[in-house]
């Protein structure tokens, strides 16, 4: 797990206009910086240490989910490299969609061959946590350097940065929130809802309303899925939060209105109308969507004359309507997918983003076997939850950062998830009358790892 961690808190960390892209080389036309290098180190860290890491706890199999989601994601990524080679993009950009897009099979393999143990898994929820109270507070250090432009020219993209991966608040956000309403405890009650309150306003601060989007509906989702027996009183427990969260923002925006000299108050607002449906639009506040959906219509026209194969990485660029669409190409990760990788790479980002983290996460909850496996799957959960909106928004898990914070995820939920049901079916067998047997083949193990934890084992679902 402590390659996990420096994988997780540089990503979070990193700026990339002053770090990234200064502290980098080119090759073959592609920039190559230290989260590139990372990703490289973590593959090869996998290979030959990850086979030890699994040894630590056996499980009955590798999870299915795992093997299907890694084989359509490569099969994805040869189909895009292929469909690229005749295409008119330029060579570079080829290049770096093909690094975009191989970043999710690339976290997904590092973060499912890093867990050891079960108990070790449990760090990620703090990893996560501070991970979001780091790009937090670099967000809001950006902001505090455009205030003085805003406020002489009114110019809002002076507050705005797309440098870091904001995405790591909104989870760590949502998880911490989790974690009170579960009774899962990661911190104490008080300082995990201060946690996650500066974590909310870190996810507002660079004023991405795709972020807004995903944030809400990653804390909407919380409620729902606490382990059965406290839903009724987290529903009580989330109105509670939500005017905590509400305080917060308030206080936000008055700090911002006293930074900046405006009302950012009344400018919050108008962004918030910008998302609802209805007439209000104008060529000074469009609604949100509106230069998104162009270049969405014309990826998805692109997917549908090559569905199975996709069209190659860049080859929206090789169309040369970029400026038709308002440059809004690869602003929805799932129509960019599929245009450029066919059904097979869709279909490993489906598993990857929504199927593996949300899916499988909610059984790990669900099972609420020990509170390692429920924080994990409550990662999953709000984080997947979180990038399905998110990318149906704006570019996110198609750009290799975003997918280093939810391939991650998903390869840590996959493998915990198999623990999980291995610990499970040796329970059932123990309670079951083979106690003999059991104690033979896996008393051991049994007593070092599960039984030292005190789980609460229920049968099995699959």
């Amino acid at each position: 797990m402590w390659f996990l961690g420096i994988y997780t808190l540089l990503n979070a960390a990193i700026d990339v206009k002053k770090v990234q892209n200064v502290f980098r080389v080119s090759v073959a036309g592609v920039p190559l910086g230290i989260l590139e290098a990372m990703v490289a180190l973590g593959i090869i860290i996998a290979l030959f240490q990850g086979g030890a890491q699994r040894r630590k706890e056996p499980t009955d199999r590798t999870h299915p989910m795992y093997v299907v989601c890694m084989i359509t994601l490569m099969i994805g990524f040869i189909f895009g490299a292929f469909g690229t080679i005749n295409s008119d993009a330029p060579p570079r950009f080829k290049m770096v969609f093909m690094r975009e897009f191989f970043g999710m099979p690339a976290s997904i393999f590092i973060g499912y061959r890093m867990v050891g143990y079960l108990r070790h898994a449990r760090r990620l929820g703090y990893i996560l946590a501070f991970a979001g109270v780091i790009v937090s507070i670099m967000v809001m250090v950006a902001f505090d350097r455009g205030a003085e432009e805003y406020e002489l020219h009114n110019n809002m993209n002076a507050l705005r940065t797309v440098s870091f991966i904001t995405s790591y608040a909104g989870t760590a956000c949502a998880l911490l929130v989790f974690s009170v309403l579960s009774g899962q405890r990661l911190f104490r009650p008080g300082v995990a809802l201060l946690i996650a309150g500066f974590c909310f306003i870190g996810q507002l601060t660079p004023l991405h309303r795709s972020d807004w989007l995903g944030q809400a509906t990653a804390l909407a989702v919380v409620p729902f899925i606490v382990p059965p027996g406290r839903r009724i009183r987290s529903l009580f427990g989330m109105f509670g939060v939500s005017i905590a969260l509400v305080l917060f923002l308030w206080g936000a925006l008055h700090a911002a209105s006293l930074a900046t000299g405006r009302n950012f108050h009344e400018a919050f607002e108008k962004r918030v109308m910008s998302m609802l449906p209805g007439d209000s639009q104008s060529s000074t506040a469009p609604k949100a969507w509106a230069t998104r959906v162009p270049a969405i219509i014309v990826e998805t026209q692109m997917f549908l004359q090559s569905p199975l194969f996709g069209n190659g990485f860049a080859a929206e660029e090789a169309t040369g309507r970029g400026a038709e669409v308002g440059e809004g190409f690869h602003h929805n990760s799932w129509t960019s997918t599929a245009c450029q990788t066919g059904l097979p790479g869709l279909t490993g980002v489906f598993l990857a983003v929504f199927a593996g983290p949300v899916i499988i996460g909610y059984k790990l909850i669900r099972a609420n076997t020990d509170r390692a496996s429920t924080i994990i799957g409550a990662a999953g959960v709000v984080c997947g939850v979180q990038q399905t909106f998110l990318g149906a928004a704006t570019a996110g898990f198609n750009g290799y950062r975003a997918a280093m914070l939810i391939g991650t995820i998903c390869g840590v939920v996959l493998r915990v998830r198999e623990i999980q049901l291995t610990h499970m079916r040796m329970a059932a067998e123990y309670e079951a009358g083979y106690g003999q047997a059991f104690s033979e083949d896996y008393g051991d193990q049994f007593a070092g790892t599960a039984a030292a934890e005190g789980y609460e084992y229920l049968p099995a679902e699959g």
